[in-house]
């Protein structure tokens, strides 16, 4: 494998990694949200409930960015074109998400943005074309 074939694989495994792990974060941050309604008060158990359930629906996209990301990298090695693909508009999307949820959380402007642009870069380039066509 290409040097910098192996270094967008890196790059996807530390992207899809970070996003399953926000999820399970953020799934933790509903559940803890759930019990401590019911241990508030009435109006303010209602809101804890309410913030539970946005906390336990954000969670949803970034596991499913994060489960994307990993099984994109996990195939590398045996992956044809396909694999390819599926890793460039994985680093697409990461990108175009990172700069729409800049304004709503700052931190997804460097950590979900540079490394999805490297990984495009990388795998935009002629050899990791060539490896993933199967002519090495």
């Amino acid at each position: 494998m290409p040097g910098g074939v192996h270094a967008s694989q890196v790059l996807l495994f530390v992207l899809g990694g970070s996003q399953a792990l926000v999820a399970l974060l953020t799934l933790a941050c509903a559940l803890w949200l759930g019990a401590s309604s019911a241990s508030a008060s009435e109006e303010v158990g209602d809101l804890l409930l309410l913030a539970g359930d946005a906390s336990a629906v954000t969670a949803l996209p970034f596991a499913v960015f994060g489960c994307w990301g990993l099984t994109t990298a996990a195939r590398y090695g045996s992956g044809g074109p396909g694999t390819r693909l599926s890793a460039l508009l994985y680093t697409t999307s990461v990108a175009a998400l990172g700069v729409l949820l800049s304004s709503a959380l700052p931190w997804m402007y460097g950590t979900g943005l540079r490394p999805a642009l490297a990984a495009f870069v990388l795998l935009a380039a002629d050899e990791a074309g060539e490896w993933f066509d199967g002519r090495p």
